[in-house]
Formats: C-alpha cells, structure tokens, sequence
C-alpha cells in the first residue's frame, strides 16, 4: 500500500496544481484509483507583513465538504480572527485561495516558505 505523501509545512505553488481525475456530480467529489498521488491533501499559504500573519487553506472538514480556512493576526498576540469559507468543489475553493492570495500581495504581504 502506498503511503500518503501529504506535508503539512510545505506546499507547492498554486500553479502546480492539477485538478485531473476528479470529477463533481451533484456536489460530490468522485475520486478515482490514485489520485491522492497526484495531488496534495491541501494547498497552504502563509504571508507575513512586520509583524503581522495570514494563512489561507484548502482543505476538507470531515464531512467531505471543502473549504477555505483564513487565519489572521499579530504574531506574540492572542488577537486575531479566523473564517471558513466552504466551496462546492476543490476548484472553486482553488479560485478563491488564488483571490486572496492576489489580495495579500496587493496588501504588501511576503509569502513564507516553512519547512
């Protein structure tokens, strides 16, 4: 069996990923024999600013739904807020990460890297 090979520091660029072998019937997500391989288990993104943060995800919540998980504030700071956004589709949830990532750069924010 082949282990899933998801890290959670680390992403690949929104433009790496493909959204072949899925496929949306009413909503739901079909998956066919190996897709997991070809694409990550969520696209995280992380933007710094001083020393303010935001971190945008892709993900599903354990009900199979997929959505858009935002994350914001200062860092050695309790305050901040946090939006979950949900998407009908992994692709709508992809146009709306690419929306905010647009924004953040707008804003002066650097993406950053962890690993």
């Amino acid at each position: 069996m082949k282990q899933n090979t998801c890290n959670l520091f680390q992403s690949p660029p929104l433009s790496a990923l493909s959204l072949e072998g899925m496929s949306w019937k009413g909503g739901d997500v079909q998956h066919r024999e190996g897709f997991m391989d070809e694409v990550p288990c969520w696209q995280i993104l992380r933007w710094r600013k001083g020393s303010r943060y935001y971190v945008a995800e892709v993900r599903q919540d354990l009900f199979g739904a997929w959505e858009l998980a935002r994350r914001w504030g200062r860092c050695g700071s309790r305050l901040g807020g946090e939006r979950h956004d949900l998407a009908a589709n992994p692709a709508k949830a992809l146009a709306q990460l690419a929306a905010v990532a647009k924004r953040r750069q707008q804003r002066g924010y650097e993406e950053v890297n962890t690993l």
